[in-house]
């Protein structure tokens, strides 16, 4: 009688990178204000998409750019770097929806989007900007913890996960 069989170790592949027209015709591609900042959002700060979903107004500091990440993987509070890039766009997107309490709502104000949501919300961007390869939220979280961002080619060093404290 067989007591234990070890599961099939899963194949360890690389992330899909996306080039830098890719990723600026996906963060083009939503006709919807909510939806480009959603993106905008997941590619200039690298949240899980579980964090974005929670996120509040008050969660974001513009004194001192940062936005506070409540209760995130292992329930842990963080700070992430609010580029100067994306400052600009989160207030417009604040003003033109007068929001209350989540910076992203769900279909019921008083609820946040679904992680479904904004997985949907990408793959739709995907579709729209033509892109063949697979469009998923934490597609985002690569460019950030790993420092590849288009264009960026200063830190390409392989330590660069653990000096963020990445854990995917």
């Amino acid at each position: 009688m067989v007591e234990y069989i070890p599961y099939p170790k899963k194949p360890k592949t690389l992330p899909v990178i996306l080039s830098r027209d890719e990723v600026k015709a996906l963060l083009l591609a939503p006709r919807h204000l909510k939806h480009r900042v959603i993106l905008a959002t997941l590619y200039a700060t690298g949240v899980r998409v579980s964090e974005l979903c929670q996120l509040q107004g008050t969660d974001i500091d513009s004194q001192r750019m940062v936005i506070q990440v409540r209760q995130g993987k292992g329930q842990r509070d963080r700070l992430v770097m609010l580029s100067p890039d994306l400052l600009p766009l989160l207030r417009r997107y604040w003003k033109l929806y007068q929001l209350q309490s989540w910076l992203f709502p769900g279909h019921r104000v008083t609820e946040p989007i679904t992680r479904d949501g904004v997985a949907h919300i990408c793959k739709q961007a995907g579709h729209a900007a033509q892109i063949k390869k697979a469009v998923y939220p934490h597609l985002f979280r690569h460019y950030a913890a790993c420092r590849i961002m288009p264009g960026n080619e200063q830190n390409t060093s392989n330590d660069a996960p653990y000096t963020l404290s990445y854990a995917a």
